[in-house]
């Protein structure tokens, strides 16, 4: 083969990779000649500022010119740059029309392809098992007494399981201790009735005959008809028994009922046990839905190994002039301030020290200028930012919400501001589920004591608050203060880049639309909300948080919400095995 034959071929195969490639940047072309094989290698150095899984793409061309005539090319990505995206922003952004239309300033398609789940090849129910993570198990919001079970495959595809059949019970025992244990279920059952239940909601049994048979630890035995909350409450208001440990959950006991483990562990849907449910019939945004009865289940064991949870982390900035990150400096009045930015940095457990975060996007009101390494999307208003920021949510379906005193001011700041603008935020993974809202929730800290918070709980979801987790391990931290910039300049002060950002509360409501406001300034203000994403991805690295939840759920057979605002609980059992 001469040399301008080759060069043929190398010219030809540029061609062919530069039709319908006008997106790639072309790096350089590297030429080597084999004379003893007669075979010629070269290699051509794309670069595409396409995000994926983990991290832009720089792609490699490499091929092989036979003596005839044959070009064999093939691909392979040799490097992962995260900082590429820039590239796409620089491109694509625009400033807001005059019309006031919303602006985004990267490719929506391309946003979608790498924020979105690998793909999921459907099981078939008679021959594969499906094997999950447990996240999450939660009772059905439709009172059908079945309990929905949330995990993550090993290929990182997300799962519901619809545990069907089981009956929730509890213990209990008649008030008074004289008369017949019969008058007490008659009454318990009038009770029933008159609440329009019948006879079918509770079954009644003896489990323990009391002295003299004057009284019995009797099963109360729940059919299903109603939720088990609710049922504890009917009984409650009845007042005809006091109970033997309430605060046991129906959760807690199935999971201790079949010796299942609890987050973090494998459960297991043995093959021809489940029925998988009609795409067009799901009730949820996971990938793979199925039904399985509640002793079909199996406990699974494949060692240390973990799924590829998502983690998001997120921020927002609103026009408030309070620091609403310190406990007890947020004020109701600054709930009528608008949220301007919403930060979001998704990842995987670990990839903090192997790589940086998959994916980083900023939705901001008003036109921002790009930033290297994020998606920047923009939006005329308040409202239309908090839709698409709840279809992100959705298309990114994460595993794990976290971020710093999330319970107490970012979720609770974008529940009311969603509610004012008559939108219904959803962040949960129930298609049809209610709108998402929060709960008084008392809590106690060495630090704070008693302190009175908020809870939100987001079916499908973990919802880690990281100030709340610090601040109950103040035994361990003894920080003097929780605020997130002192906890970043203590504990990660010899870092670079981990020192907060010098921009005041007081300066936001300027950079966003003060007289010399542009979309420069809202960059700025971007950046510091990015940045306060970004260090409790670093915090929940360096002090592995969610891994040590993962492994005391699987050893203690507890789910997440009981390890994290039960406290005082989880180290009493924690102490006593």
């Amino acid at each position: 083969m001469t040399q301008s034959c080759i060069d043929h071929h190398i010219t030809r195969l540029l061609i062919l990779m530069v039709v319908g490639l006008t997106s790639w940047r072309f790096s350089g072309l590297l030429f080597a000649r084999t004379t003893t094989r007669r075979v010629f290698r070269f290699q051509v150095v794309f670069q595409r500022p396409i995000a994926t899984s983990t991290g832009s793409l720089l792609a490699t061309f490499t091929g092989v010119a036979t003596r005839g005539g044959q070009v064999e090319v093939r691909v392979k990505k040799i490097q992962d740059s995260p900082n590429i995206t820039s590239i796409a922003n620089q491109r694509n952004t625009r400033s807001l029309s005059t019309d006031n239309r919303p602006t985004r300033s990267f490719e929506q398609t391309e946003l979608r392809d790498v924020q979105q789940r690998s793909t999921c090849s459907r099981p078939n129910s008679l021959r594969d098992n499906i094997v999950f993570q447990l996240v999450d198990v939660q009772e059905s919001p439709q009172e059908s007494g079945d309990l929905f079970m949330y995990g993550v495959t090993k290929s990182g595809n997300s799962v519901l399981a619809t545990i069907t059949g089981y009956k929730p019970y509890l213990y209990a025992y008649p008030k008074s201790i004289s008369g017949d244990e019969q008058d007490v279920e008659v009454a318990l059952k009038a009770h029933l009735h008159d609440l329009g239940l019948g006879d079918r909601g509770i079954d009644i049994g003896v489990v323990v005959d009391g002295p003299n048979n004057q009284s019995k630890i009797s099963s109360l035995i729940f059919n299903g008809c109603i939720s088990h909350t609710r049922k504890l409450q009917l009984l409650e208001d009845a007042g005809l028994y006091k109970f033997v440990d309430p605060q046991t959950d129906v959760v807690t006991r199935f999971l201790a009922d079949y010796q299942l483990p609890g987050m973090g562990g494998w459960i297991e849907c043995p093959a021809g046990g489940y029925a998988l449910t009609k795409i067009s019939d799901q009730a949820s945004r996971c990938q793979i839905e199925l039904a399985i009865p509640h002793d079909a289940l199996n406990a699974s064991d494949p060692g240390n190994s973990n799924a590829p949870l998502r983690i998001l982390y997120f921020d927002i900035e609103s026009m408030t002039r309070k620091d609403p990150k310190k406990p007890g400096n947020f004020i109701s009045e600054s709930l009528q301030d608008p949220v301007i930015q919403i930060s979001n940095i998704v990842s995987h457990p670990g990839e903090c020290k192997t790589k940086d975060p998959f994916l980083r996007v900023i939705f901001t009101v008003g036109s921002c200028d790009p930033i290297e390494g994020a998606y920047v999307q923009s939006y005329a208003s308040e409202k239309e930012m908090l839709a698409a920021w709840q279809q992100f949510t959705h298309d990114v379906d994460p595993d794990v919400l976290t971020g710093w005193n999330i319970l107490n001011f970012d979720l609770e700041y974008l529940i009311t501001r969603s509610r004012q603008l008559d939108f219904n935020l959803r962040l949960g993974r129930l298609k049809d589920g209610p709108p998402t809202s929060s709960e008084p929730q008392e809590w106690y800290s060495l630090k704070y004591k008693h302190w009175m918070g908020r809870m939100v709980p987001i079916p499908g979801r973990v919802v880690l608050d990281m100030f709340r987790h610090f601040a109950c391990n103040h035994d361990k931290f003894k920080l003097s203060s929780y605020g997130l910039g002192n906890v970043a300049a203590k504990l990660l002060g010899d870092m670079p880049g981990m020192l907060k950002g010098d921009v005041a509360y007081s300066d936001i409501p300027k950079l966003q639309a003060g007289p010399d406001a542009n979309s420069s300034t809202r960059r700025q203000l971007a950046v510091y909300c990015l940045q306060d994403s970004y260090i409790p991805l670093v915090l929940q690295h360096k002090y592995h948080i969610l891994e040590e939840y993962i492994e005391t759920g699987k050893t203690k057979r507890m789910l997440f919400r009981h390890m994290m605002y039960r406290e005082p609980l989880v180290k009493k059992l924690a102490k006593s095995t």
